[in-house]
C-alpha cells in the first residue's frame, strides 16, 4: 500500500454538494401533482420510499430517479464549490459517490455534474456504495451508515455528518455540521 503524505478527505455528492432531494421533490410536483408528496422535511430515512405508504407515490419517486439526465442537472449547494476548493488547499479531495444502477445514464451524467463544477480528474472520483472501504482521513457524507462503516474500518478516520432531515434519528457520536464552512472547521480542528 502507498503511503499518503497528505490528508484525504472523502466527499459524498448528493445532500453534500448536489441538491438531489430537492430537486427530486420539484420534478414531483411538477409531474406528479396530484398525489400526496411528501415534503423535505417529511423525508426522515434516508431512502424516500420509506417514507411514504402509497405505492402510486413510490412508483413516481423510482420513475423520477430512473429519468436519463437527472444527476447531470442537479444545483450545487451553497458554499460547496467555494468549500471544496478550501479543503483542496489543505487536503487531496476525492469524490465518493454511489451509482444509481436503476439509472442507465447516472455515472457519466455524475461525473459530468462534478467536471462542471469541480475541474475533476478521472481519479478523482469513486463510484461505489461501500464508501467505507476507501482509505481517507475524513469521510463527508449525509448518510449515518456509511459514515458509522467509515470510522469502524478505518479507526483513525473520522465521519463528518452533513445535516440533513434524513439523518437525525440516529447518528452515534459523529460530528454534525450544518454547512460547508462547518465541514471547513470540523477538517482544520483536528
Amino acid at each position: 500500500m502507498q503511503v499518503r503524505d497528505k490528508t484525504r478527505i472523502l466527499v459524498d455528492v448528493d445532500g453534500v454538494l448536489a441538491d438531489l432531494m430537492g430537486t427530486v421533490l420539484s420534478i414531483l410536483r411538477r409531474d406528479y401533482g396530484n398525489l400526496p408528496l411528501p415534503t423535505y422535511s417529511d423525508i426522515t430515512d434516508f431512502r424516500i420510499e420509506d417514507c411514504v405508504d402509497d405505492p402510486e407515490v413510490v412508483s413516481a419517486i423510482f420513475a423520477v430517479f430512473s429519468a436519463p439526465g437527472l444527476a447531470r442537472h442537479l444545483p450545487i449547494l451553497a458554499g460547496a464549490k467555494e468549500g471544496v476548493a478550501e479543503l483542496r488547499e489543505v487536503a487531496d479531495v476525492v469524490f465518493v459517490t454511489a451509482p444509481y444502477y436503476r439509472n442507465p445514464t447516472w455515472v457519466r451524467d455524475r461525473y459530468a455534474w462534478l467536471s462542471q463544477h469541480f475541474d475533476i480528474e478521472q481519479d478523482d472520483v469513486v463510484f461505489t456504495d461501500a464508501k467505507f472501504l476507501i482509505d481517507g482521513d475524513y469521510l463527508v457524507d449525509d448518510r449515518v451508515s456509511n459514515l458509522l462503516a467509515f470510522e469502524e474500518v478505518w479507526g483513525k478516520g473520522t465521519g463528518v455528518l452533513v445535516d440533513q432531515p434524513w439523518n437525525q434519528k440516529k447518528s452515534g457520536n459523529l460530528k454534525r455540521v450544518r454547512s460547508f464552512d462547518a465541514v471547513i472547521s470540523a477538517v482544520k480542528e483536528n
